[in-house]
């Protein structure tokens, strides 16, 4: 029964954790962020460098909004790179 308990507890920890306020990308960088991967990606860039840039054109950014950064568009270069696959 405590195992149950717990595990019940991680779920709803994740449940938490990812329904979260999500950003809105096209307000912080004018376009949404599947876009921007897009155009650097199509410009020959990885996504360290796409994150690179983007935090250059936003030096305001606070440690939250990076970490949320860098996993969007890691994710997004890994969709990308599988539907490039798939055809």
């Amino acid at each position: 029964m405590n195992q149950n308990l717990y595990n019940l507890g991680v779920v709803q920890a994740q449940i938490d954790i990812n329904t979260q306020k999500r950003l809105n990308w096209k307000q912080l960088i004018g376009m949404s962020l599947t876009r921007a991967v897009a155009k650097f990606r199509g410009s020959g860039l990885n996504a360290s460098q796409t994150i690179n840039i983007l935090c250059k054109e936003n030096p305001g950014w606070n440690s939250e909004v990076i970490r949320r950064l860098e996993i969007g568009v890691h994710a997004r270069f890994g969709e990308m790179h599988t539907a490039e696959g798939a055809r």
